[in-house]
């Protein structure tokens, strides 16, 4: 029997292209939450009209029997993610906004340990969990190890990885009060934390596993922009909102990272 409780959740996705493996999984994956408080918000991005109108066209086949379960889907010509997020955030009135990527698998006790996670640490801006890694072809690679309490991944938001984007659950008012994301081509979730944590926000992670996130070939190897656009939204926000102590350990840190990947490309490959 699934949980009820007074939080209301809404599921945000983007989506550009139609893998009806992949999305097919994922849609079934939502609608088999323990949980009934909740919704699901889908906006197509795709350039091509053709495309929008076959991804919905699928959709809307794969809910079909599923009418208890609010299903909003909406299009738009917009690719990047984050205005894109944007325009879901406008639309959601719900107080916490999942997030999901079409290739990605949640667990069926995601949104029930969510509110379990959100009543244990109320007014956090950004919760999480832990994901296990998955390939193009759904076999298991590894599960992370991300940092959980707030003074941790404060502590380590610009050295490694604190959140996977799509394992994230965002109060809606705290997106509200910093505008929402910005338009970076990579790395607008990064520069979304930073300003959570320069309006005050406090973070929460879980050790437990509700996402599976997929890998593709293409992700398998880090790439120059992986580390150049961290570096480039420090330098942004530091000079947004006044330098600061922390401002200055993060600048010194993903500089040293750029340059220890530079050194390395350089002295034993081509950068990318």
């Amino acid at each position: 029997m699934a949980a009820i409780s007074n939080i209301r959740f809404a599921f945000a996705l983007c989506i550009n292209s139609l893998d009806r493996v992949y999305l097919g999984e994922c849609i079934d994956s939502l609608i088999s939450q323990d949980y009934d408080n909740f919704e699901v918000h889908i906006l197509l991005n795709s350039r091509s009209i053709v495309t929008n109108n076959l991804i919905e066209t699928f959709l809307l086949d794969r809910v079909s029997c599923h009418h208890n379960i609010p299903f909003y889907i909406y299009k738009s010509r917009i690719e990047s993610l984050g205005n894109s997020l944007n325009i879901l955030i406008d639309r959601i009135t719900a107080d916490y906004i999942v997030r999901m990527d079409a290739d990605d698998q949640c667990t069926n006790d995601r949104l029930e340990k969510l509110s379990m996670l959100i009543k244990d640490y109320p007014g956090c801006a950004v919760y999480s969990s832990q994901v296990e890694f998955i390939d193009s072809h759904s076999n298991p690679i590894k599960t992370s190890s991300l940092p959980i309490s707030d003074r941790h991944i404060k502590k380590l938001l610009h050295v490694k990885t604190c959140f996977i984007h799509p394992a994230t659950c965002l109060q809606r008012d705290a997106l509200l009060q910093v505008g929402g994301y910005r338009n970076y081509n990579r790395s607008e979730d990064l520069d979304l934390w930073i300003r959570l944590r320069e309006a005050g926000f406090s973070f929460q992670g879980s050790n437990d596993i509700c996402l599976k996130y997929r890998i593709h070939n293409s992700q398998m190897s880090s790439c120059f922009s992986s580390y150049l656009y961290p570096f480039l939204i420090v330098i942004h926000n530091m000079f947004d909102s006044g330098p600061k102590l922390w401002h200055l350990e993060a600048y010194l840190l993903s500089s040293l990272r750029l340059l220890i990947y530079a050194f390395r490309r350089i002295t034993y490959g081509h950068l990318e």
